[in-house]
């Protein structure tokens, strides 16, 4: 798998995750999400990483969504996104052409 793809089926992967209750108030959602993904990305190169799971809120992905900080890869045309409790739903639309270089 690319390394486009690869990070585009992490990120939905964790949008799957399940909802729970959001970030104390006062604190940015956005930046919790960014400091979760950060430390996906430590604890991945650890030789023996902490099994603990990494929850994302439905809180923190409507900030990081709305942010405009997630950078579709170049191909992904289009994204819609559905939710019910403990559930998120992407549709994409995918230009595979743009992502394999033909177009």
């Amino acid at each position: 798998m690319n390394q486009p793809l690869a990070l585009l089926f992490f990120v939905f992967s964790a949008l799957t995750s399940l909802l729970q209750v959001g970030p104390a108030p006062g604190s940015n959602p956005a930046a919790s999400m960014e400091r979760k993904f950060e430390h996906l990305k430590m604890n991945s190169q650890l030789r023996h990483p902490d099994p603990t799971p990494t929850v994302f809120t439905e809180e923190e992905i409507h900030a990081y969504l709305a942010s405009g900080k997630l950078k579709f890869p170049l191909g992904v045309e289009a994204a819609m996104f559905q939710e019910e409790p403990g559930i998120v739903t992407a549709t994409l639309r995918v230009d595979f052409d743009k992502i394999d270089g033909s177009a």
